[in-house]
């Protein structure tokens, strides 16, 4: 913490006091001023306040009293009233009562206090006086990535228990009492995950209720930005309002952000609202704004051209994070929001995509009870089920649910985790990867099951009218064959799973692509010309006899022939349209889908040649004893297969899928 009182300030080369040795007033603040209670015998509260609350040794203990547990300095507060934190006001307070501080009594006059934490922009106003280098020490520490709070008191007067005490009665003419300044580094992890994401074709943006500089120094140090940082900043108006007009609103201008202050650039255009000039900025520049700025674009009509184009958003008030989410699903960018408080909940229902980070904070479960209470609980639950279980008898469903929950923890949610899809168990970053990963999987996977579908359905549709009219149909045994061979593809393609790195390239996102309908159209065109050469086939070798189309089943060749090159279809179907790379694990990597795939290509193969005579035989196929009808049905399996791999292959890398 850094100290201050009245005109006093340290120079800020050595600007830092250890906890241990702040003053009493600045303990007092920082013992006193915060929103802890002990629920179930756990305190809870913002880790901030907790922190600060063991760092001068005091601690917590019930119904708003704090006391004092470091060696040779005791104190006692008792906290009587609170004014929990406001994100618009940027700040909390509290009325206490000390007893003593440092081991020595307070004097009456100064027991009862306000106690007031807050950002330091916020509390300046409240000050009676703002001490000399005020704004310099905390826009010091913040320039460096810290995030600092001020501190202030102030004695109150016998209070009136007849009426409550606005809190613009008790916030205001305060004393201040130093400034609480804290580091909070980020995780390991964090700036390769935000790598990773921006590697893969994701916008990234901070949106965050810290203070401007810390925001910037934060997005510096991930990685976020790499780009010099352009500050949006107000200035007053230059012509005065004159009576019955409205405020003029306020000049916008750039700033480029260096040596942790923000100094004018003489280089830089003019203040520009429209699109182009947000895209040309940032093409050169991090933009960044804070609260007041991203309220004066939108009084200014630019927000939703300048919105994504913004890389760092600080000082937002939980109603501004959700007006800025809002605006970017208007302006059509999909949005996935990470969050892990309150504040954040209204931004993570907007998101198309909500993540929760929330520690994995467990509660233990409750004590069980004695034995002979657990077994009454027993009794009352059933006889019946008290029978069967002493009777050996496997436990039912009511038996299951029956029985006490076993002692396992329970994790802890919060708002932040009821708002959003996603809670994510560890506060990392690092699931928005796998979220995305998985998503992807499902999506390709979803494409390439609708894409199969549709061609197994159009050469369907081609064999039960055209090829049915002719007397070429499927026996019993041959439908259900394919019916049970396409389930079991199918089972196999959904067990897919996600590569553990992102991808530049995006899926495409909806079936209705042009990539997919010329896949379609090409791969359909190639399998109606092998089932109208299959035809032709056997009608060669299978004599002039004519087929009645709705008479019985009679296997002959021309049946054997479509069936054997329709199966080999629906094979080639699924190797040529399975999508692996960069999206998913490829083929080979699928070990059930590529085994039942190579099965069922071994099988045809070996029918085709004739060397599984009893499997023809119980699928009801006729025997191919031509040799050169064996041949040019395997170059015609072996035609349609390469020609629908060419296609896909062309297909896929016009439109760079």
């Amino acid at each position: 913490a850094e100290a201050a009182n009245g005109e006093l300030l340290a120079p800020l080369e050595a600007d830092l006091t250890c906890t241990l040795d702040l003053p009493g007033d600045t303990v007092a603040v920082l013992a006193g001023c915060h929103q802890l209670m002990i629920i179930d015998f756990e305190l809870l509260g913002d880790p901030i306040d907790k922190a600060a609350l063991g760092a001068v040794g005091w601690a917590y203990a019930t119904d708003g009293l704090c006391v004092c547990r470091a060696p040779r300095r005791r104190g006692a507060l008792r906290i009587l009233h609170r004014y929990p934190f406001s994100s618009e006001l940027k700040r909390s307070s509290t009325i206490a009562v000390i007893e003593a501080l440092d081991s020595t009594p307070v004097p009456a006059a100064s027991r009862l206090r306000a106690l007031c934490k807050g950002a330091p922009e916020a509390v300046r106003s409240l000050l009676a006086s703002v001490p000399k280098g005020y704004d310099e020490a905390y826009l010091h520490h913040a320039s460096q990535g810290k995030r600092v709070l001020a501190l202030a008191w102030r004695a109150m007067p016998e209070l009136d228990s007849s009426r409550p005490l606005p809190r613009s009665d008790v916030e205001r003419e305060l004393v201040f009492a130093g400034f609480l300044v804290l580091h909070c580094p980020a995780k390991p992890e964090s700036a390769g995950v935000l790598a990773t994401l921006a590697a893969s074709s994701h916008g990234l943006q901070m949106i965050t209720g810290d203070q401007l500089l810390t925001a910037c120094h934060a997005a510096s140090h991930l990685g976020l930005t790499h780009k010099p940082q352009l500050v949006l900043t107000l200035a007053a108006p230059d012509d005065t309002p004159s009576a019955g007009k409205a405020d003029p609103p306020p000049r916008l201008s750039w700033r480029v952000l260096r040596a942790g202050a923000a100094g004018p650039a003489p280089e830089l255009p003019a203040f520009e609202p429209t699109r182009a000039s947000f895209r040309a900025l940032s093409g050169r520049y991090a933009l960044c704004v804070d609260g007041g700025g991203f309220d004066a674009l939108g009084e200014a009509g630019v927000l939703g051209a300048a919105l994504p184009y913004l890389a760092v958003l600080a000082r937002m008030a939980p109603r501004q994070k959700e007006r800025a989410l809002l605006t970017l699903k208007r302006e059509g960018v999909h949005t996935l929001m990470c969050g892990d408080g309150t504040n954040d909940v209204g931004a993570l229902k907007r998101s198309d995509v909500g993540v929760a980070l929330v520690n994995a904070t467990f509660v233990a479960p409750p004590p069980r009870a004695d034995a002979d209470a657990q077994e009454s609980n027993e009794e009352a639950a059933g006889a019946a089920a008290g029978v069967r279980r002493r009777r050996g008898a496997p436990a039912t469903a009511a038996d299951r649910l029956l029985a006490p929950e076993p002692d396992v923890p329970r994790m802890k949610l919060g708002d932040a985790s009821i708002a959003a899809a996603f809670t994510a168990r560890s506060a990392s970053v690092g699931a928005c990867v796998d979220i995305i990963g998985q998503g992807r999987c499902t999506l390709v996977t979803t494409l390439q099951m609708c894409k199969i579908l549709a061609l197994n359905c159009l050469v369907s549709a081609f064999s039960l009218s055209v090829l049915h009219l002719k007397g070429v149909r499927m026996g019993d045994t041959q439908a259900t064959a394919t019916a049970l061979s396409t389930a079991l593809f199918f089972l196999f393609l959904s067990s897919s799973r996600p590569l553990p790195r992102l991808s530049p390239r995006r899926p495409p996102s909806s079936v209705l692509s042009p990539y997919i309908f010329c896949s379609i159209i090409a791969q359909v065109s190639i399998h109606l010309w092998a089932l109208m050469r299959a035809t032709a086939l056997g009608d060669e070798h299978g004599g002039a006899d004519a087929v009645e189309p709705d008479g019985e089943f009679e296997p002959n060749i021309a049946n054997s022939i479509v069936w054997l090159v329709s199966t080999g279809m629906l094979i080639t179907t699924f190797v040529v349209n399975y999508k692996g790379r960069p999206y998913m694990e490829a083929l080979s990597s699928n070990r059930g889908l590529a085994g039942a795939l190579a099965i069922a290509a071994l099988v045809i193969l070996a029918l085709t040649a004739g060397a599984l005579p009893d499997l023809a035989s119980y699928l009801e196929l006729v025997p191919l004893e031509d040799a050169a009808l064996r041949s040019e049905l395997q170059f015609l399996l072996a035609g349609d297969f390469a020609a629908c791999w060419l296609l896909e292959r062309a297909i896929s890398r016009v439109f760079r899928y």
